[in-house]
């Protein structure tokens, strides 16, 4: 079976996530102060001239669209998910809802993959088969970025429903 990494498509122009930052320190337990639930759900963005709401959003933070995160509870379902709505910036009365998928983060990554000189990151990401255990969504852990990886039925999945927004990079597989 083939993998891919989720990117951002390129050329889209999808909502720029503010204050995200704050978002990610509190999601690693690195604030001294407990934002309140209801603080978490919501974000701001800011949107540039032509976007469009992407059916999946990689990065700064994995978000799906209600649309893709149906599809995705039919692969997974006892995964859970965080609802986030997304108000533009300022006087703007645009809004969206998302999905934020909470994922397992897995130790799958292979002998062979290739990691940057601090040992912190990889560059190349090459899948141990056997701890991949044929799970169509993951997060790769042990590593300082995020990187989500889809099952190739999955990806077909949402790229045959006219899925918005999504990057696909092909990962190698050991073995």
């Amino acid at each position: 079976m083939k993998y891919y990494l989720l990117k951002n498509e390129e050329g889209n122009a999808i909502p720029t996530l503010l204050h995200y930052n704050r978002r990610r320190e509190a999601e690693r337990g690195r604030m001294e102060k407990k934002i309140r639930l209801e603080e978490s759900l919501v974000m701001t963005m800011r949107l540039g001239r032509d976007f469009v709401y992407p059916d999946v959003m990689a990065s700064p933070l994995f978000l799906l669209s209600q649309k893709a995160a149906r599809l995705l509870s039919f692969y997974e379902e006892k995964l859970a998910f965080l609802p986030i709505v997304l108000f533009g910036e300022g006087d703007s009365l645009e809004w969206a809802v998302y999905q934020r998928p909470l994922l397992e983060k897995r130790d799958v990554l292979s002998e062979q993959s290739v990691w940057t000189k601090d040992k912190k990151d990889v560059r190349t990401i090459v899948l141990n088969r056997e701890k991949v255990r044929e799970k169509s969504i993951f997060q790769i852990g042990g590593v300082f970025s995020t990187y989500i990886i889809l099952r190739m039925d999955l990806a077909e999945s949402l790229l045959d429903r006219g899925a918005i927004g999504i990057g696909l990079q092909e990962v190698q597989v050991d073995g």
